[in-house]
């Protein structure tokens, strides 16, 4: 038996520390055990595979096997501090509230499949944005879009969006699919330099 965790989000278990160890086993109905420990600043959600195999002493993540079993399963991964998992609400298996968006120039296009109800979307490079500059974008919405979407922006860094200034814009919707909605706001200026989770949702009001 085998264990991997994909901890960089690239794809691949050939990074180091994403190998969790081979156990071999004497015989069926036997437990493997493997020690996981998350590396530090690595939060959100993260592909861990689990593999068994016959007579496979070296076994690796992706190579064939004989008379083998793969199984994928996804990991969350909380950092101290933060009692919310870095999110964005896009596409989902349930056809949730954004089909695609705009933000600060960048489109995030297509119906992407998630982990719902949250998927982590990556910009290479980072988004930028200054302070106290204004900002026009958009979204489209999904097959059920919800009541109302917000942005919000964690200014302070504790991993929470409820502060005074971190609701950037909200937006009712009009119960339409594959509607455009403009989307503005402006960054505070008050807005700390640096890296910031910058959450764009959609949800019914309750």
């Amino acid at each position: 038996m085998g264990a991997w965790i994909d901890w960089d989000g690239d794809g691949d278990f050939d990074d180091a520390g994403e190998s969790l160890g081979l156990v071999q086993l004497a015989g069926a109905f036997q437990t493997a055990t493997f020690q996981v420990t998350p590396p530090f600043l690595r939060s959100g959600y993260c592909r861990m595979r689990i593999r068994s195999a016959y007579n496979a002493p070296g076994m690796t993540a992706c190579a064939d096997v004989d008379y083998g079993e793969t199984e994928d399963y996804t990991v969350s991964v909380q950092a101290p501090g933060m009692p919310c998992l870095p999110i964005l609400g896009y596409g989902g298996t349930n056809g949730s509230g954004i089909y695609s968006a705009n933000l600060f120039g960048v489109d995030f296009s297509g119906d992407q499949s998630a982990v719902w109800p949250h998927h982590t979307l990556h910009n290479d490079p980072p988004l930028r944005a200054m302070q106290g500059q204004f900002y026009i974008g958009s979204l489209v919405t999904n097959a059920n879009p919800g009541d109302r979407f917000d942005l919000r922006l964690d200014l302070n860094g504790d991993g929470d969006m409820d502060d005074a200034g971190e609701l950037l814009w909200t937006a009712d919707n009009t119960w339409r699919a594959r509607e455009t909605l403009p989307l503005s706001f402006t960054i505070p200026a008050n807005c700390p330099p640096g890296r910031h989770l910058l959450r764009l949702r959609a949800f019914d009001i309750v």
